[in-house]
């Protein structure tokens, strides 16, 4: 009952007591180590499995605790341990640290040995074991000794911290930097090989799923097994993605189940056809065997009268055939009605031949009597009533051959007889509407003619025909009667009308031409009534002759004038030829003046042309002398106008020769070349104006195009004249470019307007006609922007500036589930071990961050108040902002001025410097980091906005 008062205090039930027993146990006692394991492995309180791993020296027992322990704590602290007690090597032996190697399965710990541990045999194992390529990474940056940098090397993969090591090892270790070289070589080589590989899947996919939209096609198993042979090529490589590969194998599945679906549809399909076909060849034999029984009693016909008993036991045969087929084929309906239609005119065939032998005897009669009649012949044809489009026997087609030969030549005679009457009516029915249509006019005199002329063919017909004709003449002729005697007595008083017309025109003072047209229209109506007046009156005729002559002497005074003109004008154009001639004979054709020999064949056309008219004959002799004479003076001119084209050809093939060196000295920059160039131009455009006219067509071709190659090189002149003045503005541009670029040295821009002034930096630089001293600032310029760029671009890659990022990420979950009091123990214990984890950043901000996480700790185990915390915060925020306002030269909002009056009093000094030093990117990165130092930066929405709207316009 005492014995639990006598218990050692390393079983005693409180924990704290058992921990300050260990401190006295001692591993190297082999009772006590056993006392320590045995804590160690199965203590129920991690802070005891904690105080005894700390106290063992045993690496094998360490790394199997680091392996099956429950807290992490625990497993992490043994690790540790058994960490220290490999690298000191006095503690145990190789082969133990081999085998606690072995055993160890945080990369951190084995990274750790394998940095500080002397034997290179423990080293290379504990590589071995790492299979973290960050930890391979920093063993391959920092390890001491070549070959352990090499072993970390040659299990590295991921590309990402192969470039990363490429660039930082490219100096320190050359082995080391061809093996990450070779690496990255083959890293990038396989990926590109399975970027190869993916895209020849995926377009392999993509055909093979356009294949299956399109559907089946002729060439469908063709392009499928074109397909599938990549597609085995493909899947045989091991490196494929496992989607493309699916997606692939789908595809190529479904195609394939697609040509067996088609496959199997056109194998039912071949055996339908084939089973259709097979049918329709029973159909055409049984066609084609009534077609041959018909033909068959055809071909007889053509012979003899045939046995129709033979032929019709045939018939009853093939209609048996016929019975039995249609019972087993649906389709036979299709010729159903075309067998009946044989079958029909087989029998109808069959039965003309029983009619025909039955009246064989009046059939012989009928040949025998070549006189019969059309009606004897017609009753025997009727009787046997053979089929039409039939061959008929050789008695039957006698007897419709002597019927047909008799029918024609009593419809030949009937068609005949019918022509001639209608004939003679169609010209009765003629002459008679033509005597209408006189009478209806008034013309008496054809009425006559027309009357005589119906009389006579009627008189030429049988008296009882045509008798509509003959009562419709008789009604036309009582109208002639009538129109007789109503003409006889209203032509007179026209006639003397026309008389007293023609006498008023008798000293009539108008122009003889309108007199001439009145007479000669009152002629022509008295002509007119004359041609109907059934009565002439010779005393009335007198009358208008005598009228018409004493008119008429006026206009023969006129027509003898007009001759005498037509006279006079012959002479002129005479005279005129005359000239031609001797201008032809007397002008020096050597040295001609070209304008007037011009103005004279201008001149003599328009005259030629006033001379008119003339007498017919003479004016046609006159006018062959003018035109030959003509010709020859206008041939002059030709030729003078041909040789002016020529010259002015010539001058304009110098002006495009002249254009062409001109726009080769402006190429070279030859401005002397081009001042003389133009002055040759100058002078081909007087001789220009100094050369005579040519053809207008050549003229209308020739002067444009010289005239734009003469303005080509007064525009060539020109541009290049101001070519000149523009280079010496392109250095002015060039001189303001690098006070802007000089500026951005001290006063921060937007990436675009830098990326622009760079730009155009790089385009003066690569000009040739940049003064050296303008491209020494440029190229300074330029390399301050670069270098700012650089150092920003190596702070981002930092391992520092990640620890940085890691770090800030931790603290802004802790205010996220702080704010959202979602944050328990549990949560936060798991970010103390992630916060303990890792590199650490760079000062300063290692120490504001640590800060921000402890504040964060805090406010949650209620050791600090929130809003003191969140008033500091603000004041140091407002603080960045007004610094990166002082950075940009901007004003500070009104509610700060105080504030960054006071701050600029207390740093007085610096910012002054600061007034006169540049800002690099660098430094403005740096701002920010701050600013994400300070706790709850991002939940500060305005000054948030206010500070990242002024950095975005830079970062």
């Amino acid at each position: 009952m005492f014995a639990k008062f006598f218990k050692p205090k390393w079983q005693h039930s409180k924990a704290d007591v058992r921990i300050r027993a260990i401190t006295k146990l001692k591993a190297s006692n082999s009772e006590q180590h056993q006392i320590l394991s045995q804590l160690a492995l199965q203590d129920q309180n991690p802070a005891v499995r904690s105080a005894a791993v700390i106290k063992l020296e045993e690496p094998e027992l360490l790394c199997r605790i680091s392996n099956i322990d429950t807290d992490h704590q625990v497993r992490h602290l043994a690790a540790d341990r058994a960490c220290r007690v490999i690298i000191k090597t006095d503690n145990c032996d190789q082969q133990q640290s081999i085998n606690s190697i072995r055993q160890l399965q945080d990369d951190d710990i084995l990274t750790h040995i394998a940095l500080h541990i002397d034997d290179s045999t423990v080293q290379q194992v504990a590589i071995e074991k790492i299979s973290d390529q960050t930890c391979l990474g920093t063993i391959t940056l920092q390890a001491g000794h070549s070959q352990t940098r090499q072993a970390a090397a040659e299990k590295l993969h991921e590309a990402e911290i192969i470039e990363q090591l490429s660039k930082e090892i490219r100096s320190k270790d050359k082995t080391v930097h061809r093996i990450i070289r070779n690496k990255l070589r083959d890293i990038r080589e396989q990926q590109k090989a399975r970027e190869q590989l993916l895209q020849q899947q995926t377009e392999l996919t993509s055909a093979l799923q356009q294949l299956l939209n399109t559907g089946m096609y002729p060439q469908f198993e063709a392009r499928l097994n074109a397909y599938q042979q990549n597609a085995e090529k493909l899947l045989q490589n091991n490196h494929s993605d496992d989607t493309a590969r699916t997606l692939l194998t789908e595809a190529l599945n479904a195609c394939q189940q697609l040509l067996q679906q088609e496959q199997q549809k056109q194998a039912e399909q071949q055996q339908r056809e084939a089973e259709a076909l097979q049918r329709q060849q029973q159909r055409d034999t049984l066609l084609a065997a009534f077609n041959e029984l018909l033909k068959q009693i055809r071909a007889t016909l053509e012979e003899t009268l045939p046995d129709p008993a033979e032929f019709t036991a045939k018939l009853n045969d093939l209609q048996a055939s016929q019975q039995t087929q249609s019972s087993g084929d649906p389709e036979f309906a299709q010729i159903t009605g075309q067998l009946s239609s044989k079958s029909t005119q087989i029998q109808s065939l069959l039965d003309a031949v029983n009619r025909a032998q039955q009246n064989n005897a009046q059939l012989t009669e009928l040949l025998q009597n070549e006189t019969a009649d059309s009606a004897a012949l017609k009753h025997a044809i009727q009787l046997i009533n053979w089929p039409e489009n039939e061959p008929q026997p050789e008695g039957l087609r006698t007897l419709q051959k002597r019927l047909d030969q008799q029918n024609q030549v009593r419809q030949q005679h009937k068609a005949e007889r019918q022509q001639v009457q209608q004939q003679d009516q169609q010209q009765i029915d003629s002459c008679l509407d033509q005597l209408e249509q006189a009478l209806s006019e008034g013309n008496t005199k054809n009425a006559y003619r027309l009357d005589k002329r119906v009389t006579e063919l009627l008189g030429q017909q049988a008296k009882n025909s045509v008798k509509s004709c003959r009562n419709r003449h008789a009604g036309l002729q009582k109208q002639l009667q009538q129109l007789k005697d109503w003409q006889g007595f209203a032509v007179t008083p026209k006639k003397e009308s026309l008389c007293e017309k023609m006498e008023a025109l008798i000293g009539n003072p108008a122009e003889a031409a309108v007199l001439a047209d009145h007479i000669r229209a009152l002629q022509q109506e008295w002509k007119d009534l004359d041609a109907t007046d059934p009565y002439h009156s010779h005393d009335l005729w007198k009358r208008f002759k005598q009228a018409s002559d004493q008119a008429y002497e006026p206009c023969s005074q006129h027509y003898a004038e007009l001759k005498q003109q037509r006279v006079n004008n012959l002479q002129q154009r005479l005279l005129l030829c005359e000239q031609l001639e001797t201008l032809m004979a007397n002008t020096d054709w050597e040295q001609p003046d070209w304008q007037e020999v011009e103005q004279i064949s201008r001149t003599a056309k328009q005259e030629w042309r006033q001379y008119t008219p003339v007498d017919r004959t003479p004016g046609r002799e006159a006018q062959s002398r003018f035109n030959s004479t003509l010709k020859q003076l206008d041939g002059k001119i030709k030729a003078y106008r041909e040789a002016n084209a020529e010259v002015k050809q010539t001058l304009a093939d110098q002006a495009t020769a002249l254009c062409a060196a001109a726009e080769q000295a402006v190429a070279e920059g030859q401005p002397e070349l081009l001042n003389a160039l133009l002055r040759q131009v100058k002078q081909l455009q007087q001789q220009w104006r100094q050369t005579g006219n040519s053809f207008h067509s050549v003229e209308r071709k020739l002067w444009p195009a010289f005239r734009l190659t003469c303005n080509k090189v007064y525009e060539l002149e020109k541009s290049n004249r101001k070519a000149v003045q523009s280079q010496q503005t392109e250095q002015e541009k060039a001189g303001q470019l690098c006070e802007q670029l000089e500026a951005l040295q001290t006063t921060p821009a937007s990436p675009s307007q830098i990326s622009n002034l760079l730009e155009q930096a790089d385009i003066l630089c690569q000009k040739n006609d940049t003064p050296e001293p303008l491209q020494q600032r440029l190229h300074a310029a330029k390399s301050n922007l670069q270098r700012q760029q650089a150092d920003l671009d190596r702070l981002l890659e930092s391992e520092t500036y990640q620890a940085w990022q890691r770090k800030i990420n931790l603290c802004e979950q802790l205010e996220e589930k702080l704010l959202a009091e979602e944050l328990d123990d549990n949560t936060l214990e798991q970010l103390n071990q992630a916060w303990e984890q890792g590199l650490s950043p760079d000062a300063p901000f290692a120490e504001l961050l640590h800060n921000r996480f402890i504040t964060g700790c805090n406010i949650h185990q209620g050791s600090q108040e929130f809003d003191p915390v969140i008033y500091a915060s603000d004041t140091a925020l407002r603080q960045l902002c007004i610094q990166l306002e002082i950075a940009f030269n901007l004003s500070s909002p009104e509610e700060d001025q105080a504030l960054r009056l006071e701050y600029q009093m207390q740093r007085l000094q610096q910012a002054l410097e600061e007034k006169h030093s540049s800002t690099s990117l660098k430094d403005l990165k740096h701002l920010e980091m701050e600013w994400l130092c300070q706790p709850f930066a991002r939940h500060q929405e305005a000054l948030y906005q206010r500070f990242y709207g002024l950095l975005q316009q830079v970062l």
